[in-house]
């Protein structure tokens, strides 16, 4: 059985204007990728990942790690592959992240030390269920706005013999 070191509740507040690509101006990217896939971790407070047998009773958080293959970027700065961070999705905001599925991600920077150390990289990039991030195949109307008012950068995938 897991402990939790703290109990968190999600609550989002949506500040200011509800429009999603409005809301492109105070996210640090946005960008459509597909999952390649997603693994659940249990961290310490520190970010560390706790493994089998080093604790009777473990307690932390619950990080969902998810790979992603970004196909179009409307803003930010992101490699055409990356990990994202976000909760486990049990009260905690998590976004539930699908394997193989492609997505519409409204995402920030964290320089959270867990994060960072979880990620081992500085500034980490997060999403949660209070961001507009969506499956892509139910953002069409929004895509389209996105790419008239943020032209796209796509990355040159090469076949390699």
């Amino acid at each position: 059985m897991l402990g939790a070191s703290s109990a968190f509740a999600c609550s989002c507040i949506q500040l200011g204007n509800a429009d999603p690509v409005a809301a492109v101006t105070g996210t640090d990217a946005v960008f459509r990728a597909r999952v390649i896939t997603t693994a659940m971790v249990l961290t310490n407070d520190d970010g560390a990942i706790l493994r089998k047998g080093e604790r009777e009773t473990p307690t932390g958080f619950v990080q969902r790690l998810v790979a992603l293959r970004v196909e179009e970027l409307f803003k930010g700065e992101v490699a055409p592959l990356m990990i994202l961070i976000t909760g486990s999705g049990a009260g905690d905001c998590g976004y539930a992240f699908e394997d193989g599925k492609e997505y519409l991600v409204f995402a920030t920077q964290s320089s959270e030390k867990r994060y960072a150390r979880l990620a081992r990289s500085t500034p980490v990039l997060t999403t949660s269920i209070c961001s507009y991030t969506r499956p892509a195949e139910s953002a069409a109307e929004l895509l389209l706005s996105l790419r008239t008012k943020f032209p796209p950068k796509q990355p040159v995938w090469v076949a390699w013999p």
